[in-house]
């Protein structure tokens, strides 16, 4: 009998193995830049998954407030970056958030909005003022805002003026540490206000980014695809 020895077979393993992981890496590389570029295609892929379905947040969850930064000049680049705006997510994660805003009501609070979806074009926008991948998201990849997943949230009292967040520590896009959760040098009161939009929000699935304090992220667990379409289309 020929015996086969353990180089030939780490050889033939690593033969094997290769262009498995190559391939591998194509297919990721494929899904990750699935774009959905038109309301027809949008509509399409809904068919055999309902959940993809964008919500409008300002009609679904009753009591959310809106701010939608970057459809004004309040925002880090002093410029309008789309126009007509809807705050939409999917539904999964839409109706997560409608549990968060019904555990903050129970404690005279509720939800303001600063960004929901946006098209994967405004992504590279805020990309090219910003270029650090711990503020913003690298527009190759897309962002879990592109597919309607991620919400930039703040919280206000019920009783409180319109657009009148409860003090963070920083206001929504502060690109430093001060905005980020494990910095502590912060007011007693601001620590709190941060915790609990943070316990919230995880404990209704969605998960934290570190860095920014007001961004939060459904998984994309249903293959949810990269879209880029204006606000104007979506809307028509």
């Amino acid at each position: 009998m020929r015996m086969v020895s353990d180089h030939q077979i780490n050889t033939q393993m690593k033969a094997i193995l290769v262009p498995l992981v190559f391939l591998l890496s194509l297919t990721t590389h494929a899904q990750q830049k699935t774009i959905i570029r038109t309301k027809t295609e949008l509509l399409a892929s809904l068919k055999n998954n309902p959940n993809k379905t964008l919500i409008n947040l300002s009609t679904y969850i009753p009591g959310i407030t809106l701010d939608i930064r970057y459809a004004t000049t309040n925002n880090f680049t002093h410029q309008i970056l789309y126009t007509n705006p809807i705050p939409y997510l999917r539904k999964p994660a839409a109706d997560a958030l409608k549990k968060v805003q019904a555990a903050l009501n129970k404690r005279g609070l509720r939800l303001i909005i600063y960004d929901a979806y946006r098209p994967l074009s405004v992504t590279q926008k805020i990309w090219d003022h910003v270029h650090d991948s711990r503020y913003a998201a690298n527009p190759t990849n897309g962002s879990g805002h592109n597919r309607g997943l991620s919400v930039d949230v703040s919280i206000i009292s019920i009783m409180g003026k319109e657009n009148t967040g409860l003090n963070m520590g920083t206001d929504f896009d502060n690109f430093t540490d001060t905005a980020a959760h494990t910095f502590k040098k912060l007011d007693q009161q601001v620590l709190i206000n941060r915790k609990r939009l943070k316990a919230t929000m995880e404990k209704h699935g969605f998960k934290s980014l570190n860095t920014e304090w007001w961004h939060y992220s459904w998984p994309n667990n249903g293959g949810y695809e990269l879209i880029d379409i204006s606000f104007e289309e979506i809307n028509n």
